[in-house]
């Protein structure tokens, strides 16, 4: 179960400013509803974007928004994220969750046109991130990276704002009890969700939902034979008013599987993107892109949401305003020139006094002379 303590499996972290601007830093918010410490963390500084970067963005993107994850196997290899952007980049994916980073801690990493956050374990297991171009960082209105199997991302949009939920089921080999512990903390985790905001899950879920519509959580267009495991995913759909995408569009077979077995003896449909039931309409095609290629025997799964960002009114700073008029009478002017007078006399005594500790065998006359300089 979900606490306050701050274990290795309750970490929430959260930031309550956008994440552009070389003046900006990255915070840490303080999440009420678990009651974590807030925590804070600086020198973030994004690189400063030119305007006309992103009204080309918008420009030529206009409302589509495209989400994807992805389950790569490992990013803790030389060369793997870079990797990782140059895929995102041929798939034009805006947004890409990733499962199985095995990558340690929680953090971020800049790299080329993309911010990278990771929440991970203390060893090179498990482990999620999301993969974010630099024209969207302005937008971002928080992050929590809860453990290494889940994360949440929050972005400001028109007319409802997003949560992104990136996560990494147990695999098939893990005992039902850990399967019921990974649903617990997934419940818990939507509570930091509004009501009203566009809902997505992804990720590998590890469960096969199967061919075969069910109520209207499942489409028709799903591959395979559902297993207990998807039982369960159809069963927190239902429960959180969910709709898996990726088995409402009809598409060719190789743009329905997600995972290939060795040797591509068996291929199977167990990486999912959900959405909240009311916002599927927003959703306007969902496929896998079977030929990218990360070393991984998963494809990346992607949406394209129909969706407009809402960019994140920075506070202007106002400088503090210091009152000098009162040095305009004369007898103020006498005691604040007493003041600083007597100040500036005290701090050279106690410079001398500390040259002098600090050089016992400097001669006397020379000590003036660098305690001034």
């Amino acid at each position: 179960m979900i606490n306050g303590s701050q274990s290795e499996h309750s970490k929430v972290w959260g930031t309550h400013e956008a994440l552009s601007g070389h003046t900006n830093d990255l915070r840490l918010a303080l999440v009420e509803e678990i009651g974590t410490s807030p925590r804070t963390t600086k020198d973030v500084a994004m690189k400063q974007k030119h305007p006309s970067e992103d009204k080309q963005y918008m420009k030529t993107r206009k409302r589509h928004i495209r989400f994807a994850t992805w389950n790569v196997r490992t990013l803790h290899q030389e060369g793997k994220l870079d990797n990782l952007i140059l895929e995102t980049t041929d798939m034009k994916v805006d947004i890409m969750g990733v499962a199985e980073t095995r990558w340690k801690g929680e953090g971020y990493a800049r790299r080329d046109d993309y911010i990278f956050i990771h929440s991970g374990g203390e060893y090179h297991e498990r482990g999620v991130g999301i993969l974010i171009k630099k024209e969207i960082e302005k937008y971002i209105s928080g992050y929590w990276t809860y453990n290494d199997r889940m994360m949440l991302l929050k972005i400001r949009a028109k007319p409802f704002d997003i949560a992104i939920i990136q996560t990494y089921a147990p695999t098939s080999d893990h005992a039902d009890e850990e399967i019921e512990k990974y649903y617990e903390d997934l419940q818990q985790i939507l509570k930091q969700v509004k009501t009203t905001d566009i809902l997505i899950i992804m990720g590998d879920m590890n469960s096969k939902i199967g061919k075969g519509k069910y109520k209207n959580i499942v489409g028709q267009y799903g591959l395979g034979t559902r297993n207990e495991r998807g039982d369960r995913l159809i069963q927190f759909c239902e429960e959180n008013n969910m709709v898996i995408c990726n088995t409402f569009y009809q598409q060719e077979s190789r743009r329905l599987y997600t995972w290939k077995s060795p040797g591509d003896r068996k291929r199977n449909q167990i990486d999912f993107i959900m959405i909240r039931n009311r916002f599927k309409n927003n959703v306007m095609n969902t496929k896998t892109y079977p030929g990218a290629d990360i070393n991984s025997d998963h494809n990346p799964v992607m949406i394209k949401l129909n969706i407009k960002l809402k960019k994140i009114d920075q506070p202007t700073r106002k400088e503090p305003h210091i009152d000098i008029s009162a040095l305009k009478q004369s007898e103020i002017q006498q005691k604040y020139c007493v003041e600083v007078k007597n100040k500036y006399e005290c701090l050279m005594t106690e410079c001398l006094e500390q040259y002098r500790r600090e050089n016992p065998e400097e001669k006397v006359a020379n000590k003036w002379y660098y305690i001034v300089l």
